[in-house]
C-alpha cells in the first residue's frame, strides 16, 4: 500500500516537473485545486517582486493546508513540490547584484524545509503535522511576511 502511493507520488512529480519544463505552469487556488495554464498564452512578464508576492501566498496557502490537519496528501505534496521548482526558479534567475539579500532568500528555503517536513506527516490520507512542527512553520511564515516587507519599503 504504501509502495503504491509512493510510486503514484514520483509519478505525479515527474508530470509537474514536464510540464513546468515543457512551457507549462500550474496555478494553485485557495481551496487546494491545481489547474495547468499554458505559459505561451500570457503575455505579461512577471516582475521578480510579483514572483516573490506568488511564493508568499503560495507559502501562506500551504501553511495554512498544513496546520489544518484536513489537507489532502497527495495534493499537498505536489503542492509543496510546485513551490520548490517556483522558488529553485526564481532563484537562478537573479542577478548576483539583486535587491533580494541572500537573507531573504534564505527564508524562503526555511521555509521550503519546514513545507516538506510536513509533506511527510501523512495520517491516512491527509497531512496531519505535529504540533511543533505547526509552530515553526506560523514563525517562519511570519518571519517570511516581515522580512519581504522590510525588503519592499525600502
Amino acid at each position: 500500500m504504501f509502495a503504491t502511493t509512493v510510486n503514484y507520488f514520483r509519478l505525479f512529480s515527474f508530470i509537474l516537473l514536464f510540464l513546468l519544463n515543457s512551457g507549462m505552469s500550474l496555478s494553485v487556488y485557495a481551496d487546494g485545486n491545481t489547474q495547468a495554464s499554458n505559459q505561451q498564452d500570457k503575455k505579461t512578464v512577471k516582475t521578480p517582486k510579483q514572483q516573490l508576492d506568488y511564493l508568499i501566498n503560495l507559502a501562506k496557502q500551504l501553511t495554512k493546508e498544513a496546520r489544518s490537519g484536513n489537507a489532502a496528501a497527495s495534493s499537498f505534496r505536489i503542492n509543496v513540490v510546485f513551490y520548490r521548482e517556483t522558488l529553485r526558479e526564481f532563484m537562478l534567475k537573479q542577478p548576483s547584484n539583486s535587491i533580494y539579500s541572500k537573507k531573504l532568500l534564505m527564508e524562503f528555503v526555511r521555509m521550503l524545509a519546514l513545507l516538506k517536513s510536513a509533506a511527510e506527516c501523512q495520517t491516512g490520507r491527509y497531512i496531519v503535522c505535529p504540533a511543533q512542527l505547526m509552530i515553526q512553520l506560523k514563525a517562519q511564515k511570519t518571519r517570511l511576511v516581515e522580512m519581504y516587507a522590510q525588503v519592499a519599503s525600502g
